[in-house]
């Protein structure tokens, strides 16, 4: 099955889904969420990772998260593993806990995070089966309405939403979509830029082998002719181990060096690299 590319980059922020194995529950209690948030907050005090946003239903976890240096898979690795253990042990289950791994969507254009937090809060309301409308008790609703967090430490609020009231104004209007492209929140113009930049600023360029350029290799075919040398000849010894072509090898080397040619030029002449040339002169 076809897995998409994750992309990881500092200083981003990511929407991240976890969910329970083919849509089970994730959570059958209050304690197993309490559980998993202590877990969160144990890797945290290690990690450098930032969280803005979370809601937690009986599937699945949401989270907005921004990246620091510490790279995000390392740490849901680790927290999910924990986690796993401990609910494969308690409900004496055996096989996957999550469905796939940990799901990141990089947010490519921070306009979007309050959306993003709407979003993620959405969750937290569900209709029971008397057609009531509750609310999950594990948000950051009440943390963006002005009270205190009482899940995780290291929470923080997005500049906008600093003030409560803002976020009170945003949570009242009809804004609620954002685009999503491949694997990032943004427009697909967002999107190649990052590419562009991923591929071409941080891919390092592979430098061609040049080329024996046709003076020197007319000069050295007349100076190896005259010893009755074959150049393709010379450029074979290079894998044999018989003593005697090593010996030719390292005496049309060093006659060539007499005759003016540098290390560089003789390398290029016998496709080998000039520390390869020097490495033989010791011999």
């Amino acid at each position: 099955m076809y897995r998409r590319i994750r992309i990881d980059k500092k200083n981003y922020f990511y929407y991240i889904s976890i969910k329970g194995q083919r849509n089970q529950p994730l959570f059958f209690s209050n304690y197993d969420i309490q559980k998993y948030i202590r877990f969160f907050n144990e890797i945290q005090n290690k990690h450098d990772l930032e969280i803005y946003a979370y809601c937690f239903t009986k599937t699945e976890a949401l989270f907005l998260i921004k990246r620091k240096l510490q790279e995000l898979h390392k740490f849901f690795h680790k927290l999910n593993t924990k986690y796993a253990l401990y609910f494969n042990g308690k409900y004496k289950a055996v096989g996957y806990v999550f469905q796939d791994r940990y799901n990141p969507f990089i947010v490519l254009n921070e306009k979007y995070l309050p959306i993003l937090i709407k979003h993620i809060h959405s969750f937290s309301k569900f209709q029971d089966v008397n057609g009531n409308i509750n609310t999950y008790k594990f948000t950051s609703i009440a943390f963006y309405e002005g009270s205190t967090d009482p899940n995780f430490f290291k929470i923080k609020k997005i500049e906008v939403f600093k003030n409560h009231r803002n976020y009170e104004k945003f949570i009242a209007s009809n804004r609620k979509s954002f685009p999503i492209y491949k694997n990032s929140i943004g427009e697909k113009n967002d999107y190649l830029c990052l590419e562009k930049r991923r591929n071409g600023i941080f891919k390092p360029v592979k430098k061609e082998r040049r080329g024996v350029s046709p003076l020197l290799y007319k000069e050295a075919t007349l100076i190896l002719n005259k010893n009755d040398l074959k150049l393709d000849d010379i450029r074979s010894f290079s894998y044999s181990r018989d003593k005697q072509k090593q010996k030719i090898r390292l005496h049309t080397i060093k006659k060539l060096i007499n005759l003016g040619f540098t290390k560089s030029q003789i390398a290029e002449l016998f496709l080998l690299s000039k520390s390869s040339i020097s490495k033989i002169l010791k011999q």
